[in-house]
């Protein structure tokens, strides 16, 4: 499988649809209440057959650790992001913020685009590569 064929495992109504979903989940911080985000990150991947693991910080905090392993000692090809947005602020909004609207060919809402319009990148990104079973030559 080559790099166009991988990326033709990529559905832009599928990243659309799971930014809409994050952007819907309040992950406010502060205070940081991220757990929200965190279970469904970890639970999208684990569907697809990514290893995901839900790391808690606190009652209201958490990270998510997934793998995509490979078959050899490569080095590894790392995703990074943040789940928590910063609070709405008392500018009046042109969409509610957490709704996830979709207008003028644009996910509106508070992550959008820092950072969860790039997490839902990233997951459909480790979605198709686990998917699509090929062996990586590292993690």
């Amino acid at each position: 499988m080559n790099g166009e064929d991988l990326a033709g495992l990529i559905k832009e109504s599928e990243v659309v649809r799971i930014c809409r979903d994050l952007v819907g989940i309040r992950s406010v911080n502060p205070p940081g209440n991220e757990l929200a985000a965190a279970e469904y990150v970890a639970e999208a991947l684990k569907k697809s057959g990514v290893q995901a693991e839900l790391v808690k910080h606190s009652e209201t905090r958490a990270s998510v650790l997934a793998r995509v392993k490979g078959q050899g000692k490569a080095l590894a090809l790392l995703y990074n992001g943040h789940l928590d947005t910063v609070p709405v602020g008392a500018e009046k909004w042109v969409h509610e913020p957490f709704t996830g609207k979709v207008a003028e060919g644009k996910v509106w809402g508070r992550g959008a685009a820092d950072m969860k319009g790039g997490l839902a990148s990233m997951m459909a990104a480790v979605k198709a590569l686990a998917s699509a079973r090929i062996p990586l030559p590292g993690p």
